[in-house]
This record gives structure tokens, sequence and C-alpha cells, in this order.
């Protein structure tokens, strides 16, 4: 789906949501992917998912998205021993 428009996307996504309503990896994927398209509160909720399910890698990916916490996941990819994206 990368290089999709966000037009394009944003349909994908809703369905996607719709499906995916009982599997936590599912949602938060889906919820990082409306916050790469703008969607802030999104990415706010998606870490706390990741937060909850254990999975430190991707919350630290998320985290990274936000510029207001980039900070925060410099230090958690420090804390996993992998450098931050590019």
């Amino acid at each position: 789906m990368a290089g999709l428009p966000a037009d394009t996307l944003a349909p994908i996504v809703g369905a996607a949501q719709s499906a995916a309503t009982e599997h936590d990896w599912a949602i938060a994927v889906l919820a990082r992917l409306a916050g790469r398209l703008g969607d802030r509160t999104a990415l706010d909720e998606v870490i706390a998912i990741w937060e909850r399910i254990g999975a430190c890698f991707e919350r630290a990916c998320t985290l990274h998205l936000s510029p207001v916490r980039r900070a925060e996941a410099i230090d958690e990819f420090a804390a996993l021993a992998v450098p931050p994206p590019a």
C-alpha cells in the first residue's frame, strides 16, 4: 500500500479496520497507518496498544512518527539496542 494516495488508501483502511476489531495487533497496525495519514490522535492510541500488548519495537517505531515524542523513541531504540529509522 506504500505509495498509494491518501484518498485511495483511506477506504481500504476503513474496510480493514472493521474486519480487525478483535485482533490487537491488526488494530494497532491500522491505527498507525491512520496516524501516518495525519491522524495524530490515532498515533497516541496505537502507542498505548503497543504498550499494552508488549510490542516494544513497534511502540518505538510509532513514537518515532510523532515529532513531539521522537526523543522518547530514540531512548526506546537505545534500550532495545537497535538503530532508529533513518
